[in-house]
Formats: structure tokens, sequence, C-alpha cells
């Protein structure tokens, strides 16, 4: 796979700092389990973060019927994506240091579509275009080695039962 905009180097220097205390300057909570991130990295790259990291950095901690994203922990803010797919966000935050993601186990199953859908719609969200780019490439090469399963057939149903734009580029799969 393309890596995109990415250069080679800037992908070598970020791998190290992924879930890393290191200079982390937030934590993503997800069910998970909880992510140190690092703002320039997340801002950067995201049309979503830069937005809420600025409500972190307005609000201390949330306040009862307030946005329940916001919070503190030991000093260090944290941006509570629970509502959220955990592993959906462990795939994004992981491009956002690596260029790429993990989409199934060494043997790719058919449910790597759905996987691969999933974070296109993630990138389309967080709007992560590098990332959007990536998803629909590994949906394309799943589609084509799977299009004779059921999670075929499940994809395409998600992908024209919504009204969401994001889901066109699968379209012309």
């Amino acid at each position: 796979m393309e890596r995109g905009e990415y250069s080679q180097d800037l992908v070598s220097c970020l791998k190290g700092y992924f879930d890393c205390p290191t200079f982390s300057n937030v934590t993503i909570h997800s069910n998970l389990k909880d992510t140190y991130a690092h703002r320039p990295v997340l801002a950067s790259q995201s049309r979503y973060f830069p937005k809420a990291l600025h409500r972190l950095d307005e609000a201390s901690s949330p306040r009862p019927g307030e946005d329940e994203e916001l919070g503190m922990t030991d000093g260090v803010p944290v941006l509570d994506l629970v509502k959220e797919n955990s592993l959906v966000v462990e795939g994004v935050l992981y491009f956002l240091y690596n260029a790429d993601y993990q989409d199934g186990s060494p043997t790719k199953t058919p449910e790597i579509m759905t996987f691969n859908f999933l974070m296109l719609a993630a990138a389309d969200k967080y709007g992560i275009s590098a990332m959007k780019e990536f998803a629909l490439g590994k949906l394309d090469s799943a589609a084509r080695r799977f299009w004779d399963t059921s999670c075929f057939l499940k994809v395409i149903r998600h992908a024209y039962n919504t009204d969401n734009p994001t889901y066109n580029p699968i379209h012309a799969l």
C-alpha cells in the first residue's frame, strides 16, 4: 500500500511515539484502553482533533450537562471516545503514528472488509484524508478478494443504506 502524503522518515520518527508516555500531552480514552497521544500528531493530520483539543483547553473537566468528551486525569487532558468502536479508535490512532493500520489476522479473512469499511467511515468522521485514501485502497483490495462472501454483501448494504456522502467512493467498487 502507498503511504500517501507521508515520508518514510516522518513515519519512522513517529512510530516510536505511538502510545508512548514520552512527551505525551493528551490521553485518548476508549472502551479498549487509554492511549497516550501527542497533540501535534493528532491535530496536524485531522480536522476533528484540533477542535476537540481546543475544547479540552477551554475546560479542565466536564460539568454536568456539558460535553462528555472532556476530562482530566492526573493533570493530563483526556479525550473520551468510549462511544466509538474501540478497535476503530485504536486503528485511527495507530494510523496517525504509522501511516498504516492493522486490519485483521495474517490469514486475512473476509471480515477485513467490514473493518476497512469502518476505518473509511472513521477517516471521514475525523477528517483524515490520507487515511481515507489508504482505507479505500485496503477495502478495494479486500473486496476483490472476498467479493463472493456474505461480508461483501454486508458492506455493500451498509454503504448504500447511508445518506453520508463519505461512502460514495465505495459505490465505485
